[in-house]
C-alpha cells in the first residue's frame, strides 16, 4: 500500500521558510505553540537531531517500512498534550521525551543491554545538548521536565494503561501505515478524555479502535522476526564499529541515523558488510526456529493496551467489556512472554 507520510519539513519549506513554520502540521491538525521557549526548543540541535532518528530503527532505510522521524512523534505527543490542556512543563516534557533515544532509536536496548536505555540516560542527555541553559533562561530546571515525574499522568503510564506517549506513537504509525487518517483520528479523539488522571474512552468502539491497533503493532512490528532480527544485527554492526574505531560512542549517542549507517555501508569490514547484506533481504537471511535449533531467543515488551471506558458513570477495562478483545489480548500477550527464537540462515 502507499505509505503517507506528514512532513514538517515538507511543510516548511512549501511555505518557503528555512526552519519549521509555527502553526506546525501534525497529524492532530495545525498546532500553535504560543510558548517563547517551545519555539527555542522547537530550533535546538537536540530537537532537530529527532528530525534524522527514524521511530523503527534502521527498517526505514532498507525499505520494510514508512518513514516516521522521531521530531514528528513528540510534536504529536506535545499537541496532544496541548489538546487536554496539560501543564505547560509537562507539556515540555513531552516535547522532549524521546531526546535521548540513539541512532537507530530502540537499537539502544540491545546494543547497551539495557530496557529503556533511552529513559536512564535522559537527564543526562539534556544537559550534554546544552538544554540545562536554555531552559534555565525561562526559569525551567531539567528535573523539572523529566517523563518520570509521578505528577505527569497525562504524559506516562505504565502499561497497559493509556497515555500520551502511547496514544501518540499507536495513531501515527497507523497513520504512516496507511491504516488511517487524520480525520478519523481526530474523530477517535472526540470519544476520548483526560480526567482525575485517567485516560478513558466514553464508547467501548472508540477504545477497541485504538486498542487493536496496539495489539496489530505489538504481534506485526514489534515482536515481528524480521524487526527483531533488524535490531540485532543492527546492534552487533554497531558494537564492531566502534570496536573498529570506525564510530565513537559519542556518535551512537548524539549522531544522526544516515550519517552512520553511510559509514556503515562504506566500511571493508566484514562483520559489518555481512550484516549490511542480512539486512538487504532480511527475510531470505533469518527465519523462525520451531525448536532448539536457534541462534537467538528475543523477548520483547508486550505493548498491547487495555483502555478504561466510561459506561453509567463508571469506568471497566475494554477486556471486562469485550471477551473477543480479551481473548485476543491474552493470546498475543501470551505469544510475546514465549520470545522468538530466530535462526540466522
Amino acid at each position: 500500500m502507499p505509505y503517507k507520510h506528514l512532513s514538517t519539513i515538507a511543510l516548511a519549506l512549501s511555505l518557503g521558510l528555512t526552519t519549521y513554520a509555527k502553526p506546525i502540521e501534525t497529524i492532530l491538525g495545525p498546532l500553535e505553540t504560543n510558548d517563547p521557549v517551545v519555539d527555542q526548543l522547537l530550533d535546538s540541535e537536540a530537537m532537530l537531531r529527532l528530525q534524522h532518528i527514524d521511530q523503527c530503527g534502521i527498517n526505514f532505510y532498507f525499505g520494510y517500512n514508512p518513514p516516521f522521524s522521531r521530531y514528528d512523534h513528540c510534536l504529536g505527543v506535545y499537541a496532544l498534550l496541548k489538546r487536554y490542556d496539560a501543564p505547560q512543563k509537562e507539556c515540555i516534557a513531552g516535547l522532549l521525551h524521546d531526546v535521548s533515544h540513539t541512532v537507530f532509536s530502540h537499537v539502544g536496548d540491545v546494543l547497551f543491554d539495557e530496557e529503556g536505555y533511552q529513559d536512564n540516560i535522559h537527564a543526562w542527555h539534556l544537559k550534554q545538548m546544552g538544554l540545562g541553559e536554555l531552559l534555565a533562561n525561562h526559569n525551567i530546571t531539567i528535573e523539572e521536565v523529566l517523563p518520570d515525574n509521578e505528577e505527569y499522568k497525562a504524559l506516562e503510564q505504565e502499561l497497559p494503561t493509556l497515555c500520551a506517549d502511547r496514544i501518540e506513537y499507536n495513531l501515527h504509525k497507523a497513520y504512516v501505515f496507511g491504516m488511517i487518517d487524520s480525520q478519523k483520528i481526530n474523530k477517535l479523539l472526540e470519544d476520548l478524555h483526560f480526567e482525575n488522571d485517567t485516560w478513558f474512552f466514553n464508547s467501548p468502539k472508540s477504545a477497541k479502535k485504538l486498542a487493536d491497533l496496539s495489539l496489530y503493532f505489538t504481534e506485526h512490528f514489534y515482536g515481528a522476526p524480521y524487526n527483531l532480527a533488524l535490531m540485532q544485527i543492527t546492534a552487533q554492526m554497531l558494537q564492531q564499529a566502534m570496536d573498529i574505531g570506525l564510530i565513537t560512542s559519542d556518535e551512537v549517542h548524539f549522531g544522526k541515523d544516515l550519517d552512520i549507517l553511510e559509514r556503515l555501508k562504506t566500511s571493508e569490514d566484514p562483520i559489518i558488510q555481512k550484516g549490511i547484506t542480512q539486512c538487504s533481504d532480511i527475510h531470505a537471511h533469518v527465519e523462525l526456529a520451531e525448536n532448539e535449533d536457534y541462534d537467538v531467543h528475543i523477548y520483547t515488551k508486550f505493548r498491547g493496551i487495555d483502555p478504561w471506558v466510561m459506561q453509567e458513570g463508571e469506568l471497566h477495562k475494554l477486556t471486562d467489556l469485550d471477551p473477543s478483545y480479551k481473548k485476543r489480548y491474552e493470546r498475543i500477550k501470551a505469544h510475546v512472554a514465549k520470545g522468538v527464537k530466530i535462526r540466522f540462515k
